[in-house]
């Protein structure tokens, strides 16, 4: 019975390992700066998208303390914001949280990989669009998207 409970112990501890390396393997690739080449609606809206932006990605080991890492990204004639960014679920989900004020466009949401390779990715997710009416207070609104960026 104790051969049984090391098994299954060896092999808990070899998927956690696993996870972690895919984890690992996505951060590596996403490392640098990708352009936005497009910015399309997942459901029928009529919101104006962004059409052209940037985010460079720092590389990070998720290894110790370290749960996030520090990118930065902008979309057209906005200034720089700064995120942080995770990759979780074996590589195919990447997280991206906002810091700072919030400009017209803002990633902020768990985004789901849909393509990766070294020249191109693809995410789905939402980007909160800051939207300020003649003599009115903000209005935020959520768009689900789908971002394709290239080195």
């Amino acid at each position: 019975m104790k051969q049984l409970y090391a098994l299954l112990l060896l092999i808990l501890a070899a998927a956690a390992f696993t996870a972690c390396d895919k984890d690992q393997k996505t951060l590596n690739q996403l490392d640098g700066t990708w352009q936005i080449k497009q910015v399309t609606h997942l459901k029928q809206d009529t919101t104006k998208l962004p059409s052209s932006g940037s985010i460079t990605f720092t590389k990070c080991d998720l290894d110790g303390a370290a749960k996030s890492c520090p990118a930065t990204y902008t979309f057209g004639s906005q200034p720089i914001n700064d995120l942080t960014y995770n990759v979780s679920e074996k590589g195919k989900s990447l997280g991206m949280f906002h810091k700072g004020p919030y400009n017209t466009y803002n990633l902020s949401d768990m985004y789901s990989i849909v393509q990766r390779n070294d020249d191109r990715l693809e995410l789905e997710g939402d980007i909160i669009v800051l939207r300020t009416p003649a003599g009115a207070n903000p209005v935020t609104k959520v768009i689900k998207v789908s971002l394709v960026l290239e080195r």
